[in-house]
């Protein structure tokens, strides 16, 4: 901070000769800097906190063209409960029980033993509340659907 970037009210802005080696001479650039490797500059999520200027001019033509125009087209997209919630806790748990149960289903070795494991994660959801997730997460399911002006049921294959 202070030699290649700054930061104003959150956001981060790369100082200007370190842009313009960027813009002339990427891989010079990535050489003397390596600023991809940092996570301000790095990843999607916290450009998108950054000034324009984080990203090639080449690439913001794009992102300026899509503007406006590119809108969500799936009724189940954005959907988790909302963060630091109860429901988003318990839904962030039963997903990652869901991984490991998954891998022990799979290497079950005998019926008994499957049927055990996936009694052991049903349980598992019905303690984390998985009633009150799946209420959350139908509701957002039908808020996105009149979002995209399609029929409550077009998520279940008899709608649109």
């Amino acid at each position: 901070k202070g030699q290649t970037y700054s930061e104003t009210n959150g956001k981060v802005t790369i100082n200007s000769d370190v842009y313009s080696l960027m813009t002339s001479n990427p891989s010079a650039a990535q050489t003397k800097y390596n600023l991809g490797q940092f996570i301000l500059f790095g990843h999607d999520k916290y450009k998108a906190l950054a000034a324009s200027q984080i990203y090639q001019p080449a690439l913001t033509t794009f992102f300026d063209w899509g503007k406006g125009k590119l809108v969500s087209e799936f009724p189940w997209e954005n959907v988790q409960p909302k963060a630091n919630t109860l429901d988003a806790t318990n839904y962030l748990a039963i997903t990652n029980d869901w991984t490991t149960t998954n891998i022990a289903l799979v290497r079950s070795s005998s019926e008994n033993d499957f049927n055990s494991t996936l009694s052991a994660y049903k349980s598992f959801q019905t303690s984390h509340n998985w009633s009150s997730i799946q209420t959350s997460l139908n509701s957002q399911v039908q808020s996105n659907l009149k979002k995209l002006g399609m029929k409550s049921n077009a998520s279940t294959g008899s709608g649109n």
